[in-house]
């Protein structure tokens, strides 16, 4: 999926190695009707975490966001991850919406 993603449309990942093992990445995708960079998915390997990585790409996302002239980056993170929470409050993010669900018997 992501590779097809990449071939034919506008989406970025970045990556960090550390001796060509992979420590962390980050996939965005450029909506260009709506001018919204989404981050798809951001990894860090357990690890490497509590070292800014995730910081760091997230960043990196935002500069290629302006270089694309983005209007908003957009990140869905899970209610119980505070630690990304946090992380998001902190680079500037705001809460836009919940998303809520109901199992169906």
């Amino acid at each position: 999926m992501i590779c097809s993603r990449l071939e034919y449309s506008n989406d970025k990942i970045y990556i960090v190695e550390n001796d060509s093992q992979l420590c962390a990445f980050i996939w965005g995708h450029f909506n260009s009707e709506k001018q919204i960079v989404s981050i798809e998915l951001l990894y860090v390997e357990p690890q490497y975490r509590n070292r800014r990585l995730a910081a760091r790409l997230k960043c990196g996302i935002e500069s290629w966001a302006k270089s694309i002239k983005a209007k908003q980056v957009v990140s869905t993170v899970h209610k119980d991850n505070v630690t990304m929470i946090s992380l998001n409050k902190r680079l500037g993010y705001q809460l836009s919406h919940v998303k809520m669900y109901k199992d169906i018997e």
